[in-house]
């Protein structure tokens, strides 16, 4: 199941459980194998990291993030919840939109509708 399809923006979504089949080939590549990636990776000598929750992934996530170069490389394969995924991409993407207009509000109260005109026009050239 690809998350990517089934997110509250993309426009396969309106195709719910049948995104899966239809945009995202479900079912294909592995079906969430939890040793199909891994064992890949450690055959390659990669060291692998996987998390299917929060409490997984906080107990992980520092050794990916490590500042030191190791002795392998590795790859962090996270499962997540398509449902809880697009949930959170939405509250993200609303914090940002409501923040560009504040931001927006701010700086025309600062500097004023023709001195926004003027500023446009000097970016333009």
């Amino acid at each position: 199941m690809q998350n990517e399809f089934r997110n509250f923006n993309h426009p396969g979504a309106v195709f719910g459980e049948s995104a899966d089949e239809y945009i995202a080939a479900g079912g294909h590549f592995g079906n969430k194998s939890k040793k199909l990636v891994k064992n890949y990776c450690e055959n390659l000598g990669f060291e692998y990291l996987t998390a299917s929750n929060k409490s997984e992934f906080e107990k992980v996530y520092k050794r990916f993030i490590v500042e030191k170069i190791t002795e392998k490389p590795m790859l962090f394969e996270v499962f997540t919840d398509c449902n809880e995924e697009s949930k959170a991409l939405e509250l993200i993407t609303s914090f940002v939109n409501t923040s560009k207009d504040k931001t927006k509000r701010l700086v025309k109260g600062v500097f004023g509708d023709n001195n926004i005109k003027i500023i446009k026009n000097i970016m333009n050239k």
